[in-house]
């Protein structure tokens, strides 16, 4: 029922760690095993762990002064050749009826930080009008869901006979934080 494609398999320029559809929902994933340096987790600055995580998480600039794209831009430039139709590895796809949700699995329980999902969705945000400007659709594009690797894990069986459906749990989950959110601000 499920198309699934590994990252080192899809012959598109743009792509991903692994992408994965279920009539129009597709998931699109970046596997990202990443630690956070002890002296800025002792620093209790967040500003520096905010430019620590958005280096490992978003992008960053090497000696060369060259972008270097993490999760974040390498979801969205994999969304944009999505919603362009220039992904053929998957021919049953219609990009003017999917829907996509774009996942970070995460490897380092350290980094199950409360609002680090808001965070990189802001990020997002960002991508996201950039693909707008491109005159590129993006209102079938979910928010970014980090899942830590060992939930995963957990749930694979459950996921894998049907149990649990993802796109469902994942739209819960968007639904309770954003819920949450607004409870939060009044």
């Amino acid at each position: 029922k499920y198309i699934k494609i590994r990252g080192n398999v899809i012959k598109s320029s743009v792509t991903t760690d692994y992408y994965m559809r279920n009539g129009n929902k597709v998931f699109v994933f970046e596997s990202k095993d990443i630690f956070i340096n002890a002296k800025v987790k002792n620093s209790y600055d967040f500003n520096e762990y905010e430019n620590c995580l958005k280096k490992k998480l978003y992008f960053d600039t090497n000696e060369k002064n060259k972008i270097e794209l993490k999760a974040v831009k390498q979801l969205a430039f994999f969304i944009e050749s999505l919603l362009s139709s220039c992904f053929k590895d998957d021919m049953g796809i219609n990009s003017k009826k999917i829907q996509i949700y774009p996942i970070i699995i995460l490897h380092n329980r350290q980094l199950d930080i409360l609002g680090l999902n808001c965070m990189i969705n802001t990020w997002f945000m960002d991508e996201l009008e950039l693909l707008k400007a491109k005159k590129i659709k993006t209102t079938n594009v979910h928010n970014i869901t980090i899942i830590n690797i060992d939930t995963l894990i957990i749930f694979q069986e459950q996921l894998k006979n049907g149990a649990i459906q993802l796109e469902k749990v994942i739209s819960e989950y968007h639904r309770k934080i954003n819920y949450w959110s607004k409870c939060n601000t009044n």
